[in-house]
Protein backbone atom coordinates (compact mmCIF):
# COMPACT_ATOMS: atom_id res chain seq x y z
CA UNK A 1 0.00 0.00 0.00
CA UNK A 2 2.79 2.40 0.88
CA UNK A 3 4.57 1.60 -2.39
CA UNK A 4 1.41 2.45 -4.36
CA UNK A 5 1.13 5.72 -2.45
CA UNK A 6 4.77 6.57 -3.12
CA UNK A 7 4.37 5.71 -6.80
CA UNK A 8 1.02 7.21 -7.76
CA UNK A 9 0.76 10.09 -5.29
CA UNK A 10 4.36 11.08 -4.59
CA UNK A 11 5.66 10.22 -8.07
CA UNK A 12 8.55 7.86 -7.24
CA UNK A 13 9.81 5.25 -9.69
CA UNK A 14 8.22 1.86 -8.79
CA UNK A 15 11.12 -0.14 -10.26
CA UNK A 16 13.74 1.66 -8.17
CA UNK A 17 11.58 1.29 -5.06
CA UNK A 18 11.78 -2.51 -5.43
CA UNK A 19 15.54 -2.52 -4.81
CA UNK A 20 16.56 -3.88 -1.44
CA UNK A 21 18.91 -1.02 -0.60
CA UNK A 22 16.15 1.49 -1.36
CA UNK A 23 13.29 -0.08 0.63
CA UNK A 24 13.74 1.48 4.03
CA UNK A 25 11.87 2.98 6.99
CA UNK A 26 12.76 6.40 5.56
CA UNK A 27 10.29 6.00 2.72
CA UNK A 28 7.58 4.93 5.19
CA UNK A 29 8.19 8.04 7.28
CA UNK A 30 8.09 10.11 4.11
CA UNK A 31 4.81 8.48 2.99
CA UNK A 32 3.10 8.93 6.36
CA UNK A 33 4.18 12.55 6.70
CA UNK A 34 3.10 13.31 3.12
CA UNK A 35 -0.28 11.65 3.72
CA UNK A 36 -0.73 13.64 6.92
CA UNK A 37 0.03 16.84 4.99
CA UNK A 38 -2.62 15.95 2.39
CA UNK A 39 -5.24 15.32 5.10
CA UNK A 40 -4.34 18.53 6.94
CA UNK A 41 -4.55 20.52 3.72
CA UNK A 42 -7.93 19.04 2.88
CA UNK A 43 -9.24 19.79 6.36
CA UNK A 44 -7.84 23.34 6.36
CA UNK A 45 -9.29 24.24 2.97
CA UNK A 46 -12.64 22.79 4.05
CA UNK A 47 -12.59 25.03 7.14
CA UNK A 48 -11.87 28.06 4.95
CA UNK A 49 -14.72 27.51 2.53
CA UNK A 50 -17.34 26.20 4.96
CA UNK A 51 -16.84 29.43 6.94
CA UNK A 52 -16.74 31.64 3.85
CA UNK A 53 -19.55 30.38 1.63
CA UNK A 54 -21.47 28.40 4.29
CA UNK A 55 -22.43 25.59 1.90
CA UNK A 56 -21.37 22.09 2.92
CA UNK A 57 -21.42 20.38 -0.50
CA UNK A 58 -19.84 23.32 -2.34
CA UNK A 59 -17.20 23.64 0.39
CA UNK A 60 -16.21 19.97 0.01
CA UNK A 61 -15.95 20.27 -3.79
CA UNK A 62 -13.90 23.47 -3.76
CA UNK A 63 -11.67 22.29 -0.91
CA UNK A 64 -10.86 19.07 -2.80
CA UNK A 65 -9.98 21.09 -5.90
CA UNK A 66 -7.81 23.54 -3.96
CA UNK A 67 -6.13 20.67 -2.10
CA UNK A 68 -5.11 19.11 -5.43
CA UNK A 69 -3.53 22.41 -6.49
CA UNK A 70 -1.67 22.85 -3.20
CA UNK A 71 -0.43 19.25 -3.09
CA UNK A 72 0.79 19.47 -6.69
CA UNK A 73 2.73 22.61 -5.78
CA UNK A 74 4.16 20.78 -2.79
CA UNK A 75 5.09 17.81 -5.00
CA UNK A 76 6.86 20.20 -7.36
CA UNK A 77 8.88 21.55 -4.45
CA UNK A 78 9.80 18.03 -3.36
CA UNK A 79 10.73 16.78 -6.84
CA UNK A 80 13.00 19.78 -7.48
CA UNK A 81 14.60 19.44 -4.03
CA UNK A 82 16.59 16.29 -4.81
CA UNK A 83 20.31 16.52 -3.98
CA UNK A 84 21.14 16.20 -7.69
CA UNK A 85 19.19 19.38 -8.43
CA UNK A 86 20.77 21.34 -5.60
CA UNK A 87 24.46 20.90 -6.40
CA UNK A 88 25.92 24.34 -5.84
CA UNK A 89 28.58 25.35 -8.32
CA UNK A 90 30.13 28.66 -9.24
CA UNK A 91 28.05 29.02 -12.40
CA UNK A 92 24.68 28.30 -10.77
CA UNK A 93 25.24 29.77 -7.29
CA UNK A 94 23.44 33.04 -8.07
CA UNK A 95 20.50 31.38 -9.82
CA UNK A 96 20.00 28.84 -7.03
CA UNK A 97 19.79 31.40 -4.25
CA UNK A 98 17.93 34.10 -6.20
CA UNK A 99 15.38 31.83 -7.83
CA UNK A 100 15.51 28.20 -6.78
CA UNK A 101 15.65 28.51 -3.00
CA UNK A 102 13.67 31.74 -2.60
CA UNK A 103 10.75 30.61 -4.79
CA UNK A 104 10.52 27.29 -2.93
CA UNK A 105 10.75 28.97 0.45
CA UNK A 106 8.00 31.45 -0.41
CA UNK A 107 5.77 28.66 -1.76
CA UNK A 108 6.29 26.57 1.37
CA UNK A 109 5.43 29.51 3.61
CA UNK A 110 2.32 30.24 1.54
CA UNK A 111 1.14 26.62 1.76
CA UNK A 112 1.95 26.54 5.47
CA UNK A 113 -0.09 29.69 6.13
CA UNK A 114 -3.09 28.39 4.17
CA UNK A 115 -3.05 25.15 6.15
CA UNK A 116 -1.95 26.23 9.63
CA UNK A 117 -4.12 29.26 10.37
CA UNK A 118 -7.57 27.73 9.72
CA UNK A 119 -6.63 24.70 11.82
CA UNK A 120 -5.51 26.97 14.67
CA UNK A 121 -8.91 28.69 14.70
CA UNK A 122 -10.48 25.28 15.37
CA UNK A 123 -7.93 24.20 18.00
CA UNK A 124 -8.28 27.46 19.95
CA UNK A 125 -11.99 27.92 19.25
CA UNK A 126 -12.99 28.84 22.81
CA UNK A 127 -10.38 31.58 23.11
CA UNK A 128 -11.10 32.80 19.60
CA UNK A 129 -14.86 32.98 20.37
CA UNK A 130 -14.13 34.97 23.55
CA UNK A 131 -12.12 37.62 21.68
CA UNK A 132 -14.54 37.51 18.76
CA UNK A 133 -17.48 38.33 21.04
CA UNK A 134 -15.59 41.41 22.23
CA UNK A 135 -14.91 42.32 18.62
CA UNK A 136 -18.62 42.03 17.74
CA UNK A 137 -19.63 44.10 20.78
CA UNK A 138 -17.14 46.80 19.80
CA UNK A 139 -18.53 46.84 16.26
CA UNK A 140 -22.09 47.30 17.56
CA UNK A 141 -21.01 49.99 20.04
CA UNK A 142 -19.07 51.86 17.37
CA UNK A 143 -22.07 51.81 15.03
CA UNK A 144 -24.38 52.80 17.89
CA UNK A 145 -22.13 55.72 18.79
CA UNK A 146 -21.91 56.89 15.19
CA UNK A 147 -25.67 56.60 14.75
CA UNK A 148 -26.29 58.35 18.05
CA UNK A 149 -24.11 61.30 17.07
CA UNK A 150 -25.98 61.69 13.82
CA UNK A 151 -29.39 61.34 15.50
CA UNK A 152 -28.52 63.75 18.33
CA UNK A 153 -27.60 66.35 15.76
CA UNK A 154 -30.96 65.85 14.04
CA UNK A 155 -32.82 66.02 17.37
CA UNK A 156 -30.96 69.20 18.36
CA UNK A 157 -32.04 70.77 15.10
CA UNK A 158 -35.68 69.87 15.78
CA UNK A 159 -35.50 71.32 19.33
CA UNK A 160 -33.77 74.45 18.10
CA UNK A 161 -36.35 74.96 15.35
CA UNK A 162 -39.23 74.49 17.84
CA UNK A 163 -37.74 76.88 20.42
CA UNK A 164 -36.99 79.47 17.79
CA UNK A 165 -40.57 79.34 16.50
CA UNK A 166 -41.93 79.41 20.07
CA UNK A 167 -39.94 82.52 21.03
CA UNK A 168 -40.89 84.24 17.78
CA UNK A 169 -44.58 83.75 18.53
CA UNK A 170 -44.19 85.12 22.08
CA UNK A 171 -42.33 88.22 20.89
CA UNK A 172 -44.97 88.93 18.30
CA UNK A 173 -47.96 88.15 20.57
CA UNK A 174 -48.91 85.18 18.44
CA UNK A 175 -50.58 82.05 19.71
CA UNK A 176 -48.36 78.93 19.92
CA UNK A 177 -49.77 75.76 18.46
CA UNK A 178 -50.34 73.28 21.31
CA UNK A 179 -49.83 70.37 18.94
CA UNK A 180 -46.37 71.56 17.86
CA UNK A 181 -44.76 70.22 21.03
CA UNK A 182 -46.44 66.83 20.59
CA UNK A 183 -45.37 66.73 16.94
CA UNK A 184 -41.80 67.47 17.95
CA UNK A 185 -41.81 64.68 20.55
CA UNK A 186 -43.22 62.22 17.99
CA UNK A 187 -40.42 63.05 15.57
CA UNK A 188 -37.81 62.62 18.29
CA UNK A 189 -39.29 59.30 19.41
CA UNK A 190 -39.41 58.13 15.80
CA UNK A 191 -35.69 58.91 15.37
CA UNK A 192 -34.86 57.00 18.56
CA UNK A 193 -37.01 54.03 17.52
CA UNK A 194 -35.38 53.91 14.07
CA UNK A 195 -31.96 53.97 15.70
CA UNK A 196 -32.88 51.05 17.93
CA UNK A 197 -34.23 49.10 14.94
CA UNK A 198 -31.03 49.70 12.93
CA UNK A 199 -28.81 48.73 15.88
CA UNK A 200 -30.80 45.53 16.48
CA UNK A 201 -30.65 44.58 12.80
CA UNK A 202 -26.91 45.15 12.74
CA UNK A 203 -26.49 43.16 15.95
CA UNK A 204 -28.38 40.21 14.41
CA UNK A 205 -26.23 40.29 11.28
CA UNK A 206 -23.01 40.54 13.28
CA UNK A 207 -24.00 37.73 15.65
CA UNK A 208 -24.93 35.48 12.72
CA UNK A 209 -21.62 36.10 10.94
CA UNK A 210 -18.56 34.01 11.87
CA UNK A 211 -15.97 36.66 10.84
CA UNK A 212 -13.60 33.90 9.76
CA UNK A 213 -10.73 36.10 8.64
CA UNK A 214 -11.03 38.09 11.83
CA UNK A 215 -10.67 34.78 13.68
CA UNK A 216 -7.36 34.26 11.88
CA UNK A 217 -6.32 37.76 12.88
CA UNK A 218 -7.24 37.01 16.51
CA UNK A 219 -5.20 33.79 16.43
CA UNK A 220 -2.16 35.68 15.15
CA UNK A 221 -2.41 38.68 17.46
CA UNK A 222 -4.05 37.54 20.70
CA UNK A 223 -3.29 33.84 21.16
CA UNK A 224 0.49 33.42 21.46
CA UNK A 225 0.25 29.68 22.20
CA UNK A 226 -0.91 29.20 18.62
CA UNK A 227 2.73 29.70 17.62
CA UNK A 228 3.46 26.21 18.97
CA UNK A 229 0.95 24.69 16.54
CA UNK A 230 2.37 26.83 13.75
CA UNK A 231 5.85 25.58 14.51
CA UNK A 232 4.74 21.94 14.54
CA UNK A 233 2.93 22.29 11.20
CA UNK A 234 5.91 24.14 9.72
CA UNK A 235 8.23 21.31 10.80
CA UNK A 236 5.80 18.81 9.28
CA UNK A 237 5.89 20.60 5.93
CA UNK A 238 9.68 20.87 5.92
CA UNK A 239 10.24 17.28 7.08
CA UNK A 240 9.68 15.53 3.69
CA UNK A 241 11.90 18.13 2.00
CA UNK A 242 14.58 17.50 4.65
CA UNK A 243 14.39 13.73 4.04
CA UNK A 244 14.70 14.26 0.29
CA UNK A 245 17.78 16.45 0.62
CA UNK A 246 19.74 14.84 3.44
CA UNK A 247 18.67 11.24 4.07
CA UNK A 248 21.19 8.61 2.76
CA UNK A 249 18.39 6.35 1.49
CA UNK A 250 17.02 9.09 -0.70
CA UNK A 251 20.54 9.78 -1.92
CA UNK A 252 20.74 6.14 -3.07
CA UNK A 253 17.34 6.49 -4.72
CA UNK A 254 18.28 9.61 -6.67
CA UNK A 255 21.61 8.08 -7.71
CA UNK A 256 19.73 5.04 -9.05
CA UNK A 257 17.17 7.29 -10.70
CA UNK A 258 19.87 9.38 -12.37
CA UNK A 259 21.65 6.25 -13.63
CA UNK A 260 18.35 4.88 -14.97
CA UNK A 261 17.48 8.16 -16.67
CA UNK A 262 20.95 8.46 -18.19
CA UNK A 263 20.72 4.90 -19.52
CA UNK A 264 17.36 5.62 -21.14
CA UNK A 265 18.60 8.88 -22.64
CA UNK A 266 21.71 7.23 -24.10
CA UNK A 267 19.70 4.28 -25.42
CA UNK A 268 17.17 6.47 -27.22
CA UNK A 269 19.94 8.78 -28.43
CA UNK A 270 21.78 5.86 -30.04
CA UNK A 271 18.50 4.64 -31.56
CA UNK A 272 17.73 8.10 -32.88
CA UNK A 273 21.25 8.60 -34.25
CA UNK A 274 21.24 5.24 -36.03
CA UNK A 275 17.83 5.87 -37.58
CA UNK A 276 18.89 9.37 -38.62
CA UNK A 277 22.07 8.04 -40.32
CA UNK A 278 20.07 5.36 -42.15
CA UNK A 279 17.48 7.85 -43.40
CA UNK A 280 20.20 10.28 -44.46
CA UNK A 281 22.03 7.56 -46.42
CA UNK A 282 18.80 6.42 -48.13
CA UNK A 283 17.95 10.00 -49.10
CA UNK A 284 21.38 11.29 -50.23
CA UNK A 285 23.43 8.14 -50.76
CA UNK A 286 26.13 9.63 -48.53
CA UNK A 287 27.26 8.88 -45.03
CA UNK A 288 26.21 11.36 -42.34
CA UNK A 289 29.23 13.00 -40.69
CA UNK A 290 28.47 14.56 -37.32
CA UNK A 291 30.33 17.53 -35.97
CA UNK A 292 31.36 16.60 -32.43
CA UNK A 293 31.17 19.81 -30.45
CA UNK A 294 30.80 17.88 -27.19
CA UNK A 295 32.45 14.78 -25.76
CA UNK A 296 29.32 13.45 -24.05
CA UNK A 297 26.35 13.69 -26.42
CA UNK A 298 23.41 14.00 -25.89
CA UNK A 299 24.07 15.58 -22.48
CA UNK A 300 26.49 18.13 -23.98
CA UNK A 301 28.19 19.07 -20.73
CA UNK A 302 31.83 18.61 -21.82
CA UNK A 303 33.03 20.53 -24.84
CA UNK A 304 35.33 18.75 -27.28
CA UNK A 305 38.99 19.78 -27.25
CA UNK A 306 39.82 21.86 -30.30
CA UNK A 307 43.02 20.35 -31.81
CA UNK A 308 43.25 22.88 -34.64
CA UNK A 309 46.51 24.82 -34.65
CA UNK A 310 46.35 28.47 -35.62
CA UNK A 311 49.37 30.37 -36.98
CA UNK A 312 50.29 33.70 -35.51
CA UNK A 313 50.53 36.78 -37.67
CA UNK A 314 53.85 36.72 -39.64
CA UNK A 315 54.70 33.11 -38.75
CA UNK A 316 54.16 31.96 -42.36
CA UNK A 317 56.65 34.58 -43.60
CA UNK A 318 59.22 33.50 -41.01
CA UNK A 319 58.80 29.85 -41.99
CA UNK A 320 59.24 30.72 -45.67
CA UNK A 321 62.44 32.69 -44.96
CA UNK A 322 63.94 29.88 -42.87
CA UNK A 323 63.21 27.17 -45.43
CA UNK A 324 63.68 29.00 -48.70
Amino acid sequence: MIRYFLTYICGFDPIILQKEEIVDLTFKRFAYSFLFIILLTLYATYIIFVNSIESLILSIIISCFLTLIIINLYRLIIVTSSPNNLIIQKRNFKNLFQGHFIVKFVLLLLIFFIVAKPIETVIFKQKVDYHLDDYKINLVNAFKKQLSNSSNQEIDELIYKYEEEYEFNIRNNLTNDSLAKLDQEKKINLIIENDEIEVNELRKKINSSNFFFQQINIVNSKIPESNIISLLILILFFYPVYLIMYDPTFKLYFEAEEASNNYLIKMYWRKYSKEQEERFYKTTGKKLIRQSLYQDPPFNRLKSIDKTRYLKKGSLVEWFKNNY
